[in-house]
């Protein structure tokens, strides 16, 4: 949560501090004074910027802090509010009513005057804020390393690096811990191998005791019959610390004796004897460890060669075993206990001396189950990736290739490639003539990376044909040779052909990947499968060009995800009876997520609250100890995300809790509207609109935007289509909704709610559930209201003159809005930057009085009955994205093939529909539209001789729609197209009523537009049977041609000249992507 606090806040101070400098450069419109006070408020937030860019999230945890922020924050947003109204004063000179001073009439401020007041208001809570600060120490001595503890910073300087793991000291638990015992869990809570690391941060002083106190416990001597301690001396003999442990172990499990009582001679003797040879000790050790719980004293640990060669004698039986390991090292401490892991500080002896353990907790021992290593024999059952696991098999192959498969934490990666990895060696190992060696081995990435510990883990869980191979590797550990060069002659061709298949699972950084590809030197015939979550390491790994070996695993589809839960819970033992529609909104929620799927199944087969479970879905899953030991990884790596996340990318994250559950929102609105809140802004690489599609794509890739299609998509099966419409993942939904209430200041009105949950904040949302009480709706404070989003009928009371900062009114496809209503939210809400009446099917014009929204950016009527815009839109000088339009949906082909060529795609649409009722598809523009020289995307508007002409003054149109295009007008269309700077796609709506285009007219003096990539057509009959040479010039173009004639055949050779070459590939499944786009 510190996170999402330290990183709204940054963005906000951020988008701050370019408004204020932005309006000190406006010198025309402010006062000397009220530059003055910006100039004074600019510098205090640029220290403030300094502070959240350098402060962390321990730091933000101190309640104090965090009310500071939350402060800083809050003014923030209220001085970009300002600064915004005094942008929007009227430009128009006012001195005349300065002279107009009489005694009847009472004196009214002037704008500009409201707005400097309001400036020196700020300017005295900006230094107030400041003031704060200092009265209470708040952020002085910020980034120099004081506002960690002394523990943590002895950690720090034992590490060498800032360290980033839980550090908790004896205080803390408001006690003083005095032994391990408490950590050192039963079998029954931890089956697996623990490892306990105790280190002295100034020396070995107090270790040894701590140590003993616990593996003298009676309770351990219970627990545990097969004990062993072993101090290490040098030189090092690894041989004689096992014939040391063994003795002890005997000791242990021999008959019963008193405390303190010792064998007698003979049975020492007899010990010892047993014992003389290397080769006898080393099967007696292992014959014993495997068939005892036992528990290890590993005292003066000194070096990872020791560690490794010790390690390989002390197996993971499941049986709960322990190993206890001293050192005077931190790094060995750390890599020997394992990630994740946490360090408590047990007895403090003096400033500089404190003894610390590294452990892991029961419920994170053992890690991510999917990440698991798998035994060759076993079996995975998974649901709903059939033809995945078939595609994944397919491309296994031992010629020098990297498999790539990302995706989010908890879909099922892993359990994907292990039930790969298991089928493609079963498979194998039935093939008959097979003669090299082979090598195959799973590992997981430690974390932090060490190549060390890597290659260690790696040679103990190959497994080789013939097994000599790696039990030459398992000994050359036992001799303390380093484990990176043990693994370098595996897997290399030095000495012999081998065949090699890893799998590499939970790598993280593209780094990782190329320190083990360089260091390990991987021989001519390798295989490697790499598991992560990051879509840029899979692509790296794999080769930029190398498509085909990228898999993305995506959400299990509703039947899928059914599937499985329904495996899981009758699989439970004595289950409950099942509330079959409890049990759907429950699943929803899980996101097509396997592991919450599976989690969710076993709790509720036990459990008979559901409807509790439903309310509460997300906060039984973080605290419920039945639910926590499954679902922790995937929290884990959520708040890892959101931990080193791009700040500007947490408020649009955040601003997804906005749409209702499985609400279809299309990519345009959503970037328009991140634009509108300043979420996506300009930058010296970009423009907003370019940031804003990055960061839609980034969601895309995170799976918390999905397509209706879900499943596992590999990259090079064919052309990756733009997603225009999306839906929040369930999961990640109910993720956000658990959260935006402190932070993201959302706050909807649904159901028959008598008082909303909150009175006031940022962004309010009025669901169709909604029953519409005014008296409700009237007690809201409206102040700081930055967004109104409506999914119900309209009500005359929705749009307040209290809201005087609102930003973006979005009523898209709201029922019961009139022409008389749009003119009352013009007037009421000047400051708009975003409106959205698009699907308001009651709206045929729009008022003159539109001009008075000069902030306005994004206007979009379409799909409405307005056959024209206002002469007034002229006057929206920051107007940038314009649609209109009503292009009947029966337009659009629903019978598509699509061709492709050797370099570009070509689509036809072919449609056998009845034309539409209204030819006319675009509006009519007034004059003047050449002002709008900020305008980018503009359509779809009707071809007229005037409006033609004035396009050609849009210079920074990048998008364009326009409709009535005929013999008469399309040579002045083509004027606009030709050089084009910016024109990336053209939309052409031929007139229906014209038998085609004259073909004859010569276009010598025609400039193809550099960046045009994608042109569409539509047009009925034989309209397009010819096409313009000016358009026959047109290359590397997406095409869409909305017609179907008898010519069809005619129409295929032209669009082939496109391109030069290349025999045209059909295609199948473009007609839901034509159908998309025009929606769009």
């Amino acid at each position: 949560m510190e996170e999402i606090v330290l990183g709204l806040s940054k963005t906000v101070v951020e988008g701050t501090l370019v408004k204020v400098k932005a309006a000190i450069d406006e010198e025309a419109k402010l006062k000397l004074s009220v530059q003055s006070d910006l100039v004074f408020i600019t510098g205090e937030f640029e220290m403030m910027q300094a502070f959240l860019n350098g402060a962390d999230a321990e730091r933000i945890k101190n309640s104090a802090v965090k009310t500071w922020v939350r402060q800083l924050r809050d003014l923030a947003y209220d001085t970009e509010d300002c600064i915004e109204l005094v942008v929007h004063l009227d430009p128009k000179p006012t001195w005349w009513r300065r002279l107009l001073v009489l005694p009847c009439l009472p004196s009214v401020p002037l704008p500009i005057d409201v707005a400097a007041a309001e400036i020196k208001e700020l300017k005295d809570r900006v230094e107030y804020v400041s003031q704060r600060n200092t009265r209470y120490n708040l952020i002085t001595d910020i980034g120099d390393g004081s506002t960690r503890s002394a523990l943590e910073q002895q950690l720090d300087r034992a590490a060498g690096r800032t360290l980033d793991i839980p550090i908790e000291s004896a205080t803390m638990k408001g006690r003083s811990l005095v032994d391990l015992t408490e950590l050192i869990p039963n079998k029954e809570d931890r089956p697996a191998l623990g490892v306990i690391s105790v280190w002295g941060t100034g020396g070995d002083l107090g270790v040894a005791s701590i140590i003993r106190k616990a593996y003298d416990d009676p309770e351990i001597h219970k627990n545990f019959q097969s004990r062993g301690w072993a101090t290490l001396t040098r030189p090092f003999d690894p041989r004689k610390v096992l014939r040391i442990l063994l003795i002890q172990f005997c000791t242990n499990t021999s008959a019963p004796r008193k405390h303190g009582e010792a064998l007698d001679v003979d049975s020492l003797f007899r010990m010892e004897k047993m014992v003389v040879g290397e080769e006898e000790l080393v099967k007696e050790f292992l014959s014993h460890v495997k068939t005892h719980r036992y528990l290890v004293v590993l005292e003066d640990l000194s070096t990872m060669a020791e560690w490794d060669a010790l390690r390989m004698y002390l197996p993971d039986m499941g049986d709960g075993s322990q190993i206890i390991v001293s050192t005077q090292h931190f790094d060995i401490a750390s890599l020997c206990t394992g990630q994740p892991h946490k360090v408590s500080e047990f007895r403090k002896f003096t400033a500089e001396h404190s003894v610390c353990v590294f452990f892991k907790e029961v419920s994170e021992v053992g890690g991510d189950p999917a990440n698991k290593v798998p035994n060759e024999g076993d079996e995975t059952n998974l649901v709903g990736r059939e033809t995945e696991l078939k595609e994944l098999k397919d491309q296994i192959d031992e010629v020098s290739r990297v498999i790539s498969v990302w995706g989010i934490a908890g879909v099922g990666k892993s359990a994907l490639v292990r039930s790969a990895y298991n089928q493609y060696l079963h498979n194998r190992a039935n093939f008959a003539g097979l003669s090299m060696a082979y090598i195959h081995g799973w590992v997981n990435v430690p974390h932090p990376f060490n190549l060390r510990e890597f290659c260690r883990t790696l040679v103990l869980n190959l497994t080789s044909k013939p097994a000599k191979i790696q039990k030459d590797a398992a000994a050359e550990l036992a001799n303390m040779t380093n484990p990176i060069d043990v693994c370098r002659r595996l897997l290399s061709d030095d000495e012999e052909h081998k065949q090699c298949l890893i799998v590499i699972d939970d790598l993280q950084t593209i780094e990782e990947w190329d320190t083990i590809k360089q260091e390990l030197s991987f021989g001519k015939y390798y295989c490697v499968i790499l598991v992560t979550n990051e879509p840029s390491v899979a692509k790296h790994c794999s080769g930029q060009d190398q498509d085909q070996l990228v898999f993305n695993v995506k959400g299990l589809a509703d039947d899928d995800a059914f599937q499985l839960f329904d495996k899981v819970y009758k699989g439970q033992l004595n289950h409950v009876a099942r509330d079959e529609d409890m049990a759907k909104q429950i699943l929803n929620k899980c996101g097509g997520l396997p592991k919450v799927i599976a989690a969710m199944g076993c709790f509720l087969a036990k459990n008979l609250n559901w409807e509790a479970t439903n309310n509460n879905f997300i906060n039984q899953l973080e605290n419920n100890p039945e639910l926590v030991a499954n679902v922790h990884s995937l929290f884990r790596w959520l708040d890892s995300y959101f931990h080193n996340c791009p700040d500007e990318l947490k408020p649009c994250i955040f601003y997804l809790s906005i749409f209702p559950r499985r609400h279809c929102i299309r990519r345009r609105r959503l970037v328009r509207r991140w634009i509108a809140e300043g979420y996506a802004r300009d930058t010296d690489d970009n423009l907003a609109e370019v940031n804003g599609e990055h960061y839609f794509s980034r969601l895309v890739n995170l799976s918390m935007l999905t397509d209706d299609e879900r499943g596992v998509d590999m990259a090079g099966s064919g052309s990756v289509r733009r997603m225009a419409k999306c839906n929040v993942n369930d999961f990640f939904h109910e993720y956000i909704l658990s959260r935006r209430m402190e932070e993201n200041h959302v706050f909807a009105l649904e159901g028959r709610c008598s008082q909303p949950t909150r009175r006031t904040g940022r962004h309010l949302v009025i669901d169709k559930s909604w029953k519409g009480d005014q008296n409700v709706f009237n007690k809201i404070e409206f102040s700081r209201l930055r967004s109104l989003t409506v999914f119900g009928p309209w009500k005359p009371f929705f749009a307040s003159d209290k809201m005087r900062v609102l930003r973006v009114l979005d009523l898209e496809g709201t029922e019961g809005l009139t022409d008389y209503e749009v003119e009352g939210i013009v007037t009421r809400l000047p400051r708009l930057k975003f409106l959205s009446l698009r699907r308001c099917k009651h709206i045929f014009r729009l008022p003159e009085s539109l001009g008075r929204l000069r902030q306005l950016e994004t206007l979009d009527v379409r799909h409405t009955g307005i056959a024209c815009l206002p002469a007034t839109v002229a006057e929206l000088k920051k107007l940038q994205y314009v649609r209109a339009g009503n292009s009947p949906l029966h337009c659009v082909s629903s019978n598509t093939s699509r061709y492709r060529t050797y370099k570009t795609w070509i689509s036809t649409c072919l449609s056998c529909s009845s034309k539409p009722a209204n030819g006319v598809v675009g509006v009519e523009v007034a004059c003047r539209i050449e002002e709008l020289i900020n305008l980018h995307t503009l359509g779809v508007i009707k071809a007229t001789m005037a409006g033609l002409k004035e396009l050609k003054m849009l210079t920074l149109l990048r998008k364009l729609g326009v409709s009535g295009v005929n013999r008469g007008n399309h040579n002045k269309l083509r004027d606009v197209v030709s050089g084009h700077d910016h024109l990336e796609s053209l939309s052409i709506w031929l007139d229906k009523d014209i038998q085609g285009i004259d073909p004859s007219v010569q276009d010598g003096d025609f400039e193809t537009p550099e960046k045009l990539r994608r042109l569409k057509l539509h047009g009925h009959g034989h309209v397009v049977d010819e096409l313009p040479v000016w358009i026959r010039r047109l290359r590397q173009l997406d095409l869409e041609v909305s017609t179907f004639t008898a010519q069809d055949l005619i129409l295929r050779r032209q669009l082939s000249s496109l391109e030069d070459g290349g025999d045209l590939e059909e295609i199948d499944e473009a007609s839901s992507e034509s159908r998309a786009s025009s929606e769009n």
